[in-house]
């Protein structure tokens, strides 16, 4: 019987399907393969990125002491069907502790990315963002 692998996107695979550029930060967009830093808390693309379609962390950093969309994640590669959950753990990296955070899809389905909302953050502090997807 043949093994499972994981490809570069971090999917679950029979075999390789190849190997492209892991997640990139973007200021703007939507593009396949980027995380892409959202509203108005964030002040510039995401940072430190370790990322693929199943698991990775990245930071972003705060401007305002608001609460609000932080970045959305875009698959390199969308799964066939929405996962079965998507783990979201945010680290307040210049403070201490963890603060709330929640999940949503980029689009119709969390097939193509999900989106990352934090609660009240606190002006001039990093934030690093952990995540892995279940498919």
């Amino acid at each position: 019987m043949p093994g499972v692998s994981t490809d570069y996107y971090g999917h679950p695979s029979p075999s390789s399907l190849g190997v492209s550029a892991a997640l990139t930060g973007a200021t703007t967009g939507s593009a396949a393969g980027t995380i892409v830093a959202g509203g108005t808390i964030v002040t510039a693309a995401p940072g430190n990125i370790n990322a693929n379609d199943q698991c990775g962390s990245f930071t972003v950093a705060s401007a305002s002491s608001a609460a609000g969309l932080a970045a959305s994640v875009y698959f390199a590669q969308p799964y066939p069907a929405n996962p079965k959950s998507v783990q979201v753990t945010v680290l307040d990296t210049t403070g201490t502790g963890t603060i709330a955070c929640g999940v949503a899809p980029v689009s119709a389905g969390l097939n193509s990315g999900f989106a990352v909302y934090l609660g009240t953050t606190t002006s001039g502090h990093t934030y690093t963002i952990y995540y892995h997807v279940q498919p």
